[in-house]
């Protein structure tokens, strides 16, 4: 929510939303950046998740976006199971070095709610596979679901069914492959 998010230009024109950051210097970036924007100044947690789910308007909203490095497929499976949200779009981070058709997520563990050096570097097991986020939001999940419609750098963006009927003429997803492999093309230069 600093330099490079994908909602910036959205949350110029968006009447608000609630965003969670832990860490305090980020949380004022944060709240600079997008001044419509309730920020939650928290660490996102299984005990905190009930008072985020909350603070949003249940139901129907624009967009979903989680970026935990952790946990972050089992948060959007319990916002959307369990205390019934279903936004319009869910934009997360996917773990890229698990390419489809691999299925990888990282489950809750306790050890990941508790402080940690923020300025750690990146490691391989974080979040979740492209082919893991795709199965959970469109398999088994209850309808109504999403369908993915692209991946752009780290970010999966999935619609839910109806928008992708409204805004594409239709609710069939493209090939996750293909996604996947443009992106790397694209992002990176990189030819799988």
């Amino acid at each position: 929510g600093i330099w490079s998010d994908p909602l910036i230009e959205f949350t110029k024109r968006s009447p608000g939303g609630v965003a969670v950051e832990l860490d305090p210097v980020r949380c004022e970036a944060y709240r600079k950046n997008f001044p419509r924007v309730d920020v939650l100044c928290m660490r996102l947690t299984m005990e905190s998740l009930p008072l985020i789910a909350a603070a949003v308007p249940a139901g129907g909203y624009d967009v979903l976006k989680v970026d935990l490095d952790s946990y972050d497929c089992f948060v959007i499976w319990e916002l959307l199971n369990r205390f019934g949200h279903r936004p319009s779009s869910i934009i997360l981070e996917v773990n890229l070095a698990f390419p489809p058709p691999f299925e990888f997520a990282m489950e809750h563990d306790p050890a990941w709610d508790s402080p940690h050096n923020l300025e750690l570097p990146g490691h391989m097991a974080h979040g979740c596979s492209l082919s893991y986020a795709a199965r959970m939001l469109t398999k088994r999940l209850e309808a109504p679901s999403y369908v993915l419609f692209q991946v752009s750098k780290t970010d999966a963006l999935f619609l839910s069914e109806e928008v992708a009927a409204r805004l594409l003429g239709s609710s069939v997803a493209p090939d996750e492959f293909e996604c996947y492999q443009s992106n790397l093309i694209e992002a990176h230069g990189v030819v799988p």
